[in-house]
């Protein structure tokens, strides 16, 4: 109080707002005069950075953020008999946190070990280790990986949570190389995978639940009703009406080539002009079949006709699907006796056959010539993008 005089105490009201934190306070008194002054400095930004050593010790125990919300310098803890790996948000899991981190709020931060004496093999109790997994963002649903740093030959569990009204469609791990890690779902409905010698992603894809399917015919438990959902959840297909999608009807040339050009996004085709007399620009399959040629998927029927009415058999379907891959080659024989060696869709075949795309009409045929009809086309578009 600017009021206070000689020989009493004098009361100093110190105000901040949400913007800043009180450093300091200056206080200078004129012994000749009996005045007084005080100022206060405040850090716009500044936050409190808590260290939990989570087992092990460490010092300071308490950071500050500085006017960019950052901190100077994270401290390394100790803790014998075990190895510092790095300090997170979480004591299992979190975000990782280094000296880049820009900070919003007051937080805690926890502190990861990995134990010195660890062999590493068969492990997974750990939250930290050599290598980190990271889960790429994804709506309609959450997904959890425990630990999210590992070594290799950890087991890693993922605990995937879809939200209501939606359900898990695609999970796929890869290593830093982008090739894919064998998942193995357990009894409770997670999944886990060994670790490799290299970071991991995991990405997820969830779509509504099958209730919201409008077509009356097709049942919960048909081999094509997660394809069906799946063509209707990204424009691929909306049925022959509102209510049906006619399962067992054959699949038109045109039908097929259009499945596949909305499945990779509807690009828009690099020529203008319609290769075929019997394609006319505006018909709705015109830009899937003028893609479909540039991308070498269909020569047509012959040099001027794509037909695009007849029906697609299953080798053609098989070729269609193959050639949209890049035509991927092939070391195997092909499994199934109605296919032979030097047929046209003989490579096509064998792919399909050893990526899960289809396991033929029985154990040993194929049946190439038989018509193709909408539920399988669906299914075989879809089962290739989850090769």
């Amino acid at each position: 109080s600017p009021d206070s005089v000689l020989g009493s105490e004098p009361v100093f009201t110190v105000t901040s707002d949400n913007l800043g934190r009180i450093l300091c306070l200056e206080v200078s008194v004129d012994d000749y005069s009996g005045s007084a002054s005080w100022s206060a400095q405040a850090v716009v930004g500044l936050y409190t950075i808590t260290l939990d050593a989570n087992g092990g010790s460490v010092t300071p125990t308490v950071l500050y953020t500085g006017a960019d919300g950052t901190v100077d310098a994270l401290p390394t803890p100790t803790w014998s008999g075990h190895r510092f790996i790095g300090w997170y948000t979480d004591p299992d899991d979190g975000t990782y946190v280094t000296e880049d981190t820009v900070f919003t709020e007051d937080t805690v931060l926890y502190a990861h070990w990995k134990s010195s004496s660890s062999s590493g093999g068969g492990g997974g109790g750990s939250s930290s280790g050599s290598y980190r997994i990271t889960v790429d963002e994804t709506s309609g649903g959450t997904v959890r990986v425990r630990p999210t740093r590992a070594d290799r030959g950890d087991t890693i569990t993922i605990t995937v949570t879809p939200d209501d009204g939606y359900m898990l469609d695609r999970l796929t791990a890869s290593d830093e190389d982008g090739d894919s890690i064998r998942l193995t779902e357990t009894d409770d409905g997670k999944y886990t995978f060994t670790m490799p010698s290299s970071d991991v992603t995991v990405e997820a894809t969830f779509v509504r639940a099958e209730e919201d399917l409008p077509f009356t015919d097709v049942s919960s438990d048909a081999y094509y009703h997660d394809a069906v959902l799946w063509a209707m959840e990204n424009g691929i297909t909306s049925g022959t009406t509102s209510t049906t999608f006619a399962p067992n009807a054959p699949c038109t040339r045109a039908q097929v080539v259009t499945f596949l050009w909305r499945a990779n996004g509807s690009p828009e085709p690099e020529t203008a002009t319609d290769p075929f007399t019997d394609v006319n620009d505006g018909l709705y399959y015109a830009k899937a079949v003028r893609w479909a040629v540039e991308q070498g998927i269909t020569t047509g029927t012959t040099a001027t006709t794509f037909s695009p009415d007849a029906s697609c058999t299953r080798a053609q379907v098989a070729t269609f699907l193959w050639r949209a891959e890049g035509s991927p080659v092939v070391t195997s024989d092909a499994p199934f006796t109605d296919v032979p060696s030097d047929a046209y869709y003989a490579d096509a075949v064998i792919w399909a056959a050893e990526n899960g795309v289809t396991a033929g009409t029985t154990a040993t045929t194929f049946s190439p010539n038989n018509v193709c009809t909408r539920a399988q086309i669906v299914t075989f578009r879809y089962r290739a993008l989850a090769e």
